[in-house]
């Protein structure tokens, strides 16, 4: 696998909580810092995936300010990780994207803390040669019905720590690089 081949998929929904199944916020945090993360790997994009129009309309404009207008000007660096950005309202549609720049169907691969008796480890997972959609959950993750559609189930990163709760923001940087280590080793 290449790293052009893979993109990051940043879900919303359904996502868990405390309080049963919710829809999450899209944080700048999130949009900048995981932008910067595909670009510094080059990765085949970062779609972010809402169904809420409102936070949709929030996140694309926010993202053009930087790609369109003053932002971009006064900082190309940013630039340049926020145009692998996409804004999408489901799964089916970022799915889209990636067989319209790829021409293949991506394998859908969700990454999760949890534990499932299924899960292949990442070292399998990039051997195998076609795209690859990387989905990564925010607030408590997905949900264990929507991580069961997919077409794999990555194991979590172990640490040897008794601690698994890391943002998304970090858990996007340690499988891509961790990834990109792996892919240069078998190239």
């Amino acid at each position: 696998m290449k790293m052009n081949e893979l993109y990051i998929v940043l879900m919303h929904y359904p996502m868990v909580s405390n309080d049963g199944i919710i829809t999450t916020a899209v944080t700048n945090l999130d949009i900048h810092d995981i932008a910067r993360v595909a670009a510094t790997y080059d990765v085949g994009g970062y779609i972010i995936v809402h169904p809420d129009p409102s936070y949709r309309s929030f996140t694309k404009t926010l993202v053009s300010h930087w790609t369109e207008r003053a932002g971009g000007r006064k900082n190309p660096d940013r630039k340049e990780a926020l145009e692998k950005v996409s804004v999408v309202a489901s799964l089916e549609e970022g799915i889209e994207i990636i067989k319209n720049r790829t021409k293949q169907t991506p394998l859908v691969a969700a990454t999760t803390a949890r534990h499932f008796p299924t899960s292949k480890s990442l070292e399998e997972v990039v051997t195998l040669k076609q795209p690859i959609a990387f989905l990564f959950g925010t607030g408590g993750g997905m949900t264990e019905s929507f991580l069961q559609k997919s077409d794999i189930i990555i194991e979590p990163i172990e640490t040897g720590s008794n601690y698994n709760h890391l943002s998304v923001r970090s858990a996007v940087s340690i499988f891509i690089d961790r990834t990109d280590r792996l892919c240069n080793i078998s190239d």
